[in-house]
This record gives C-alpha cells, sequence and structure tokens, in this order.
C-alpha cells in the first residue's frame, strides 16, 4: 500500500511502530500489542480516531506528532509505575502540586492529552469505557434535557456526546484552559447546531444549574476529596437524571492525587453522599479476579451509570 492510499489510522500505526522500534530495547511486546491493537479496532471507533486524527492534522499536527505524543504518555506512565511500586503511594496528594506541572503547562497538557487520546485505540480498557459511555448516552437520550461533561480532556467523549445525544444544551468544564482549546477543536462541527457552552472553572467552586445527565469520566482520582466531589455532583443531578462516572484503583499517572486502593473504597462513597448504581463496569489487569488485584496492587478500571438515592 502506498502512503497516498493509507488512511490516518494507517499512518497512525505505521508511524507508532517506526517510533516504538526505534526506542529501548524490550519494546517488543510493545509492539506487539500495538499492531493486534489496530487490528481489533471495531469500525465505529476506527471512524471515531479516523476524525480525531484527521481534525488535528488540519489543526496543525502531524502524525508523528501523534505518535510521539503517545510515546510521551507512556514514558509518564511508566515513571509513575516506577514510583507507585517502589513507594506504595502516587507521587502526589495535593491539587496544587499537579496544577502548574500538568493543567496550567499548556504545552505539556497538549502532548498528554494527545497521549491519552491516542491511548483509546491502543489500551483495551480504554475502549472499553468508551463503548460504556456510548451506552450510557443512548440510554439517556429520551432526557433531552441540559448534559454536563466534568473534566472534557482531549474532546473525544464529549464528541460522542454530541454525535448520540439529542440534548438541549451541553455545558463542558474544565480545570485546564488547554483541555478546553482541545475540545473546542473536537467539536467545532457541532458549533452550528448545538448549544455548546465551554466553562474554564473548578467544579467544586461551580455555581451551575440542574442537570438531566453529568459525565465525570477519569476526574474523581485527580481531586483532593472524592467524597466531596460527588455530593456536588448528586447536588447539580435532577432528581430523575443520571450521571456517568469512571475511575481507577492502584493506577499511577502523573496528576492522580488520589489513591483508591479497592472497589469497596469508591462505592462506599457513593452510598455515603446518597447516589445508587444502575449499571456497572469493572475492568481487571490482564482479567485477573479483582482479590488478586487488590492484594497485588494492580490496576483495575471502573465505570458506572449513577442515579440520586
Amino acid at each position: 500500500m502506498s502512503r497516498d492510499s493509507m488512511t490516518g489510522i494507517d499512518l497512525l500505526e505505521q508511524e507508532l511502530l517506526r517510533v516504538l522500534s526505534r526506542g529501548a530495547r524490550g519494546q517488543e511486546k510493545r509492539i506487539r500489542s500495538v499492531q493486534q491493537a489496530f487490528l481489533d479496532l471495531d469500525e465505529d471507533l476506527r471512524s471515531i480516531m479516523e476524525h480525531y486524527i484527521d481534525v488535528n492534522v488540519r489543526g496543525g499536527l502531524s502524525v508523528s506528532d501523534l505518535a510521539q505524543a503517545y510515546v510521551f504518555f507512556l514514558a509518564e506512565n511508566d515513571k509513575e509505575e516506577k514510583y507507585f511500586f517502589e513507594h506504595g503511594r502516587y507521587r502526589y496528594d495535593c491539587l496544587q502540586d499537579v496544577q502548574h506541572k500538568v493543567y496550567e503547562n499548556g504545552e505539556y497538557m497538549q502532548k498528554y492529552m494527545v497521549g491519552l487520546a491516542v491511548s483509546m485505540i491502543l489500551w483495551p480498557q480504554h475502549r472499553e469505557y468508551f463503548r460504556f459511555f456510548s451506552h450510557f448516552i443512548d440510554l439517556c437520550n429520551h432526557y433531552r434535557g441540559k448534559y454536563l461533561e466534568v473534566g472534557a480532556g482531549h474532546g473525544l467523549f464529549v464528541s460522542e456526546a454530541l454525535r448520540r445525544g439529542n440534548f438541549t444544551r451541553y455545558d463542558i468544564l474544565d480545570i485546564s484552559e488547554k483541555s478546553l482549546e482541545l475540545t473546542k477543536r473536537m467539536t467545532a462541527e457541532y458549533s452550528a447546531e448545538k448549544n455548546i457552552q465551554f466553562i474554564h472553572d473548578n467544579f467544586l467552586q461551580y455555581s451551575g444549574m440542574m442537570y438531566d445527565v453529568v459525565s465525570i469520566g477519569e476526574v474523581l482520582e485527580h481531586v483532593e476529596n472524592p467524597v466531596d466531589f460527588l455530593g456536588k455532583c448528586r447536588e447539580i443531578l435532577a432528581d430523575e437524571g443520571r450521571a456517568y462516572l469512571t475511575t481507577c484503583i492502584n493506577a499511577p499517572e502523573v496528576d492522580h492525587i488520589y489513591l483508591f486502593s479497592a472497589v469497596d473504597e469508591v462505592e462506599n462513597m457513593f452510598a455515603e453522599v446518597g447516589m445508587e448504581i444502575e449499571e456497572k463496569l469493572y475492568i481487571t489487569y490482564r482479567g485477573y479476579d479483582m482479590e488478586r488485584c487488590e492484594r497485588q496492587k494492580l490496576p483495575v478500571n471502573v465505570a458506572y451509570i449513577l442515579k440520586r438515592g
């Protein structure tokens, strides 16, 4: 296949394999996993990621930039995993420690968010999260009311809510201006037909309205007091509304500051603030049983659909 006839996905796979093959020794396992991930990519997610690549290339990034961002993301994660297994805790435990390093550092934030977006192709748990989120949006379409996304990140989940949802208003809130900038780029095609508001604020300080649907993906581990955060979620969720929430157990990343060591810790917080679980998804490390993951401090990803209790 000539380069001119290759899709953005094909070019990204080629570039990732090229970059990884030039890296440190011992990358063979990662190279095989990249190859398998692209083979496993379903048509819906392939189309979404083709669009993501196209938007970023039109925005001035090259496919090589996307691949390099993923390698940067991997290196940052490797560093935090090493720290976690040496010390038994995350490197930072308060927002101030990471705000300047990550959220207010535009260059770092862009590379990290682009790398995280590429992991949507490569990491099975992120693909499962996305499918569960799509299912959530489909379940909530009958509301046709107000939607709030807390922590927009790279913008892929917001784009999916806009693509699949029929809400009358979409409010997108993030503590990082760079994240909102990246999300605006991803959602520009919907700006004429959808009512979208971008809000640069800390969720705990946000004095907004009541929402029919709230999405909080991969945020709870980034806050100092998850109970307060969940209480705020319940406070602004309409009586018959629904919330999508994901978080992780024993999963070090540079801006993870609250360490959940067991799934029960998360679910007990829901009960404490008066939230009930309607559906849940557990994704354990390599498919190991939960008891082994918690005993050996291996990562577990969890996703929930919640309602007011």
